[in-house]
């Protein structure tokens, strides 16, 4: 049996500050038997009396003082470790940075997902930066950043890649258009109809592109744009069509009044998170993980 444990020396240190062994263990939240058997236990491992009885009070003998002086340091040590897991606890005195895609920027889905992790660490400070995922990769390897939450993300060796969701891409739909009557659209649809499509610049916009490729069509686009939150307002003003992502056609479709309609063949995009393969795994980033997740499966689900 070990003659020193954290859990006598914090018994003898309790004991030595309120003088009271009744008062030690309200304190220590022990019964005060509990107490007096340490405290025994203590004094006959180390072979000293720590304490002695004076007419019902108990008072330090001089080795007390001289352990209790010797020990003092290492109080001050664990009181720090405590205060530091506290910390952790709670995020108080910690930050963590992150970058999103653009278009992730522009919804509730990034702010919902943060208000439940700060429900379980009220005093971190958060960081949230808008970036590419080419930009994503570079501020992670540069230690700008500990999270990235992106489109796409090609493979490098140093970067670890997590697929949260796999995202339908479906078509929208102004409600007076002549595809609002269809259950389903497809490919070539878009080549009779003037519709709006995402640069090819973006992870969405370059999977769509490939698709009209690979079955040898030319959308009739008449508007590009960089962003797909930017599609909505365009297919509504244009009374026209487009295709976007599920997640952004579930946020945008009923607050413009917009149908969505699925697309065969179906076609899908990926979320990721991404993080350098080198750097420690962090609380704080799991928790983050899991929001994210679970906030876009919510959003992302019904196509």
């Amino acid at each position: 049996m070990k003659v020193l444990t954290l859990q006598r020396i914090e018994i003898f240190k309790m004991i030595y500050e309120t003088g009271s062994i009744t008062e030690a263990a309200k304190r220590l939240g022990l019964a005060q038997p509990t107490v007096s058997r340490h405290l025994s236990y203590f004094e006959s491992a180390l072979k000293l009396k720590l304490f002695s009885n004076d007419r019902g009070r108990i008072k330090p003998t001089w080795e007390a003082h001289r352990l209790f002086r010797e020990c003092d340091g290492m109080f001050e040590r664990l009181r720090q470790i405590e205060l530091a897991v506290h910390d952790l606890q709670t995020g108080e005195n910690e930050r963590f940075r992150m970058m999103v895609v653009p278009s992730m920027a522009n919804m509730p889905i990034l702010a919902d997902a943060l208000k439940n992790v700060l429900k379980k660490r009220p005093k971190v400070k958060l960081t949230v930066d808008v970036g590419s995922s080419h930009a994503q990769i570079e501020a992670l390897r540069e230690g700008h950043i500990e999270l990235g939450v992106a489109g796409s993300a090609t493979l490098h060796p140093d970067i670890e890649v997590d697929t949260i969701q796999k995202l339908q891409i479906v078509a929208l739909v102004h409600r007076n258009h002549p595809l609002a009557s269809k259950a389903f659209v497809e490919w070539h649809d878009f080549q009779d109809h003037y519709c709006v499509m995402m640069s090819n610049t973006g992870p969405i916009g370059n999977l769509i592109e490939k698709e009209f490729r690979s079955q040898g069509i030319t959308p009739a686009t008449n508007v590009e744009v960089m962003s797909p939150p930017l599609i909505p307002s365009f297919v509504r003003s244009l009374e026209c069509c487009a295709l976007v992502d599920s997640m952004t056609a579930k946020f945008m479709a009923e607050q413009m009044d917009l149908l969505t309609k699925p697309i065969k063949p179906s076609l899908t995009s990926n979320i990721h998170i991404i993080r350098r393969q080198s750097g420690p795994d962090r609380q704080m980033g799991r928790l983050i993980h899991q929001a994210l997740k679970a906030e876009i499966e919510r959003l992302a689900t019904g196509y």
